[in-house]
This record gives C-alpha cells, structure tokens and sequence, in this order.
C-alpha cells in the first residue's frame, strides 16, 4: 500500500461536482470485465469504490484501507493483490481518492477526491472532527446477487405481471441490501406475504433500519400492527 504520508503532502480533489450519476450496471459487471484482458483496472477500481459507497445507510465517505480491500479484491480484482496495490496507487496518484492516516492509531483511510471529500479530510487533519466519531462504511460483498423476482419466487411462489410491477417500485425505493433482510424478517414471522415485507421496508425507512434482524418495539411498531390485522382477517374469513 502506499505510503499514506506521502500521499497526503500533495493531495487534490480530482472530482468538482457532488451531482450523482444513477447507473444500472449488471450485477457482475465488475466480475466479468476483471477477466477481459486489456480493461483498465483504475477505471473498475473506481466504479467498485463508488459502488462501495452507494451501498451504505446515511451516505458515508470515509471507508478503512482494509474494508475496500477485502470488498474488491475478490469481485473486481479476481485476487490479485498487485494488481489493486497498483490501482489504489493511481487512484491516490491521480486524485481521484484521498488518504488519511489516524496519527493515534495509525489506521489508513480513503475517502472520494470529491469537493466534500476534501472537506472531511481537511476537518480530519486539523483535528475539528475524528475518525472515530466520523460515519463511516461498513463491510459489504459486491457480488451479485438475486434480484428481487428471483427472491419473490424463491420465498413466495411464481410472479404475475401485476405484482412484478409492485416490485419493480419497491425495488427502485429501498436500498437493495434491504430487500433479502426484509424477506427474512418476514419469514421470521411465518409471514409469507410481499405486504409483511413491504412493511418492515416502509418501517425501515422511517424508524431506521439497525443491525439484522435488531428487535426494537419502536421500530417494529408498524410491522407488529400489520401483523394483527393480517391475523384478524384470516379469523374473519
């Protein structure tokens, strides 16, 4: 890994703007592209970084040295540690990430070469804020995964177009790695119903989301009440 002193002497952002691109890439687009020859592997370094934080609650910036590795390597760099020391290198060389070393603990950090990330670096140099009592990201695969139709059909039984719509909406609406936890928190009530689901995603959203599967009776609240009326009306029928 570079040295992050060095790094740091001459650190610019190389991004100006904070506006978002929405992108729909294939689930193992990473994973395919890292085996063609000739593809430029600062340019997958990139996309797996941002990706990385797009994946994340409250929209951190700062991510530890080791949790971009580990998400990486595997998916984007099919293990091959050189290769990504050489990507991390052009990425800090470039600007187009931003290092921090945590004098105290000496732990290394990456932050986006975006305006706000030069902020947050510049706040961490001078000691205004922490490391410790900055968000940061969480460890998290980037390898494909089931989308939404296969969860349906897995968990709940075959699709009508009807309901594939519904999910198509639910699916744009919540983060993706809501959608298996919420099925989960479903089945853990013997609740098997796409509503069940959809409620414990609409109480997510308001009340916050929390470890899996954390049991919180204010967060819970709107689910336990779908709950009672699901068992109500199949005591009417």
């Amino acid at each position: 890994m570079p040295d992050p002193l060095a790094a740091a002497e001459s650190q610019t952002a190389a991004f100006k703007s904070e506006s978002v691109m929405n992108l729909r890439l294939p689930g193992d687009y990473l994973r395919v592209l890292a085996k063609l020859p000739g593809v430029n592997q600062l340019q997958n370094f990139l996309l797996g970084f941002f990706n990385l934080l797009s994946r994340q609650e409250g929209q951190p910036l700062l991510v530890e040295a080791f949790i971009l590795r580990d998400a990486l390597q595997g998916p984007v760099f099919q293990d091959d540690s050189e290769a990504y020391a050489a990507a991390l290198k052009a990425a800090l060389d470039q600007g187009f990430l931003l290092i921090y070393s945590e004098p105290v603990t000496g732990m290394i950090y990456l932050l986006p070469g975006t305006p706000q990330g030069q902020a947050l670096l510049a706040a961490l140099e001078e000691g205004s804020v922490s490391a410790s009592g900055t968000a940061q990201a969480q460890p998290t695969s980037l390898e494909p995964t089931p989308n939404i139709y296969q969860l349906y059909e897995e968990h709940f039984g075959p699709l009508t177009p009807l309901l594939a719509e519904e999910l198509r909406q639910d699916e744009a609406a919540y983060p993706a790695e809501w959608i298996p936890d919420a099925i989960r928190e479903a089945l853990l009530h013997n609740a098997r119903s796409w509503k069940y689901v959809q409620a414990v995603l609409m109480n997510w959203k308001e009340h916050g989301k929390g470890p899996a599967h954390e049991k919180s009776k204010e967060r819970d609240r709107e689910t336990e009440k779908y709950l009672e009326a699901l068992k109500k009306r199949k005591q009417n029928r």
